[in-house]
Formats: C-alpha cells, sequence, structure tokens
C-alpha cells in the first residue's frame, strides 16, 4: 500500500522541525515507511532529508559563531572566561 500524499507531507515537513525529537521521529517512520513509497515520494524524502540536515548544520554553526563572538567580547572586557 503505498504512503499516502498527506501523510508524506505531514512527515516531510516534521523532518524540518528545529526541535530534534519531533525530526527524528519523523525520520524514523519514513524510514519504516520507505519500502512502501514510490519511486517519486523516496526521492522526495531524499531530498527532503538532505536538506533538513544542511539547515541543521547551518544552525550549529551559527550558534557556534555566536558563542565566539560572545567569548570574544567577553576577553575585550577583561573578564578572561575563557
Amino acid at each position: 500500500m503505498p504512503v499516502s500524499p498527506s501523510q508524506l507531507n505531514t512527515l516531510l515537513q516534521a523532518l524540518h522541525d528545529p526541535a530534534p525529537l519531533p525530526s527524528y521521529r519523523a525520520a524514523a517512520t519514513l524510514e519504516k515507511l520507505k519500502p512502501e513509497m514510490s519511486d517519486p515520494q523516496r526521492a522526495e524524502y531524499e531530498a527532503a532529508l538532505a536538506s533538513a540536515s544542511q539547515q541543521r548544520q547551518q544552525a550549529a554553526k551559527a550558534r557556534e559563531e555566536a558563542e565566539t563572538e560572545l567569548l570574544d567580547d567577553w576577553d575585550k572586557d577583561s573578564l578572561q572566561w575563557k
């Protein structure tokens, strides 16, 4: 039985959730449904998974840069938090 488009869309949207648990649950569910997906659905899933991963990497990099900038500011104020 193929995966319904509405179910697929809901799960693909959940992949991009910034909270890790909903995203993980969606990915786990999608992996279980993968054998039932049509080729276009599987391609859409793969693309969404790659996009979500890239989005998370960019967010992590931005957080790291903000933290580094904050630490640099503290250093300039002679607070020596490092």
